[in-house]
């Protein structure tokens, strides 16, 4: 499947937003693509299936993430203060969760 390979935005500081097509074949975000950058904005299209360890590790900025509404692997939860996103059929561990605040 199509990834994003590993690293490929860290430490990207002046990158704050990325549009993946909604039909994009996207199954992967690699570990630390987004690590350390200035992302604030991304979505999630319908195909991405997998998130890799560490895949946005120190994005503070990351403050928005939309899924698409075909995507069966990830739901938006909000609550209070805090929005975190479920991954209920990830590969490595079927209870992982991200939160970001």
């Amino acid at each position: 499947g199509s990834k994003i390979c590993v690293g490929a935005f860290q430490n990207c500081k002046k990158i704050k937003k990325i549009e993946i097509p909604q039909n994009s074949n996207l199954q992967t975000i690699e570990s630390y693509t987004f690590a350390y950058s200035g992302i604030n904005e991304l979505n999630f299209p319908a195909s991405l299936k997998e998130l890799k360890e560490s895949w946005c590790a120190s994005t503070s900025s990351l403050t928005k993430i939309m899924i698409s509404p075909k995507n069966g692997q990830f739901k938006m939860i909000t609550k209070m203060n805090f929005t975190f996103f479920n991954l209920y059929t990830y590969e490595k561990n079927k209870n992982s969760q991200i939160h970001l605040w």
